[in-house]
């Protein structure tokens, strides 16, 4: 049997990646500092509407130490400067929520559950 790489899966032959709400500041931190600069300044083309390109300012401004450290950050250092957040809740409120619970369905969905089952198995061995 064939295995995938740690943090994908293998299904039907393809590499899938495992899902993650970060996989834009894991894809930088992958990479060294210069290297997502020049992919930073690489974007202009595509991101920059081409009559705004022709203004040598808004470049330069964008290619500034200042612009840099704001959208490409050398380091890390998470969010600061903000009070740990608390809430507070009704005691009457569920503790847990076990979503809504619903038969099979009889339209395509029950087969697409069938498929996604096969492939959560698939995955978790």
């Amino acid at each position: 049997m064939e295995r995938a790489a740690r943090g994908t899966a293998l299904l039907g032959g393809a590499q899938i990646e495992d899902p993650s709400s970060f996989t834009g500041p894991l894809y930088y931190l992958s990479k060294s500092h210069e290297e997502v600069v020049q992919e930073h300044f690489q974007m202009f083309d595509e991101h920059i509407a081409s009559e705004r390109r022709e203004e040598s300012e808004l470049i330069d401004l964008l290619k500034s130490l200042d612009a840099v450290q704001v959208f490409v950050p050398a380091k890390w250092r998470g969010i600061n400067g903000f009070k740990p957040v608390s809430f507070e809740f009704k005691e009457e409120m569920p503790k847990k929520y076990t979503g809504v619970q619903r038969g099979p369905s009889t339209s395509g969905s029950f087969k697409m559950q069938g498929l996604s089952l096969r492939a959560c198995a698939h995955i978790c061995t």
